[in-house]
């Protein structure tokens, strides 16, 4: 597999479905592709409706409702065979066909490397040079050791994880656009912010909040800088 994909989703079987449509109909080649889901053992409707997905290399991991999404999203980073480690959100349709040749084309697995790929989100936080759905190649992941802080509970992993690979200048972008349905627009937000899946996840960050943008880095950009240095070396 060249490409892993891996996202939690929760009572949102319409909004999967319609990602799962746009991923699979854009790639240009399913086996470059594995993607990995991460549904809440209390979540039947989903449950049914990927037992009766028929889509290549789909990986679904059933949990109980976990505290901390970014543990979830850490533990199929872990099992994930991919060259290239992307995590989505279940609101996402892509819009960029061929998005995986592309991307395999143009960049090195083994050089450490944050890829951003675009998105059209409107609530995003003092910088929109950060990617909602940021790539890391398997080298970057190795070295960090994680693929998001478990620090944040919810919201916020995104901007700790551009801040890490920027202040070593590991930062590169990819021209895949993806549609994030939900945080395109004002109504999209709106019906985020009533829904329960939506509201679970608001809590939850502010619950147990850690200032994205403030909060140190130090140790995971000494982590790269080792890396990088030893790759360095070894050239």
């Amino acid at each position: 597999m060249k490409v892993s994909i891996f996202l939690n989703t929760r009572k949102r079987v319409n909004l999967l479905n319609n990602m799962l449509i746009s991923l699979y109909n854009t790639v240009s080649d399913a086996d470059n592709i594995e993607v990995i889901v991460t549904i809440d053992n209390d979540d039947k409707e989903s449950e049914q409706f990927l037992e009766s997905a028929e889509l290549k290399n789909l990986t679904v991991r059933k949990i109980d409702k976990p505290s901390n999404l970014h543990t979830s999203i850490n533990e199929m980073a872990n099992i994930a065979s991919g060259d290239f480690l992307f995590v989505l959100n279940d609101d996402v349709l892509f819009r960029t066909f061929h998005w995986e040749k592309t991307l395999i084309e143009n960049h090195d697995p083994n050089e450490i490397a944050y890829i951003g790929t675009i998105d059209n989100s409107i609530d995003k936080t003092s910088s929109s040079r950060y990617a909602s759905f940021p790539i890391l190649t398997r080298a970057a992941y190795e070295s960090l050791g994680f693929f998001m802080s478990e620090k944040f509970v919810s919201h916020g992993g995104d901007v700790h994880l551009w801040r890490i690979f920027n202040d070593v200048g590991c930062v590169k972008y990819a021209p895949i656009f993806l549609d994030h349905v939900l945080h395109s627009t004002k109504q999209g937000l709106e019906a985020l912010q009533s829904e329960e899946t939506g509201q679970e996840a608001i809590k939850m960050t502010y619950e147990s909040f850690v200032d994205c943008w403030k909060e140190d880095i130090s140790k995971e950009v000494n982590l790269l800088k080792e890396s990088l240095s030893e790759k360095s070396n070894s050239l």
